[in-house]
């Protein structure tokens, strides 16, 4: 009983929230929160994750370099049998 009471206290406390909240969401407006969303979905959709080459004297270098199996080997005769 006395936790109903309680409860009860609480309804009134509870209102609707003011006028400013509806407008704004968190942080931006509705009108800037499209267009942040909108901004990241074009970005995202833009994403690349293939191989870039970062330093084409270190590719340069990789492809002259003798390779068996796809891996390097040294271009001395010692370990031919691989």
């Amino acid at each position: 009983m006395h936790h109903s009471s309680r409860s009860s206290s609480w309804h009134g406390i509870i209102s609707s929230p003011p006028f400013h909240f509806l407008q704004l969401q968190g942080r931006y407006s509705a009108e800037e929160r499209r267009e942040r969303i909108e901004r990241y979905r074009s970005k995202r959709s833009h994403r690349n994750f293939g191989k870039r080459i970062t330093y084409a004297c270190r590719k340069r270098l990789a492809d002259e370099r003798a390779r068996v199996k796809g891996r390097f080997v040294s271009s001395s005769g010692g370990n031919d049998n691989i």
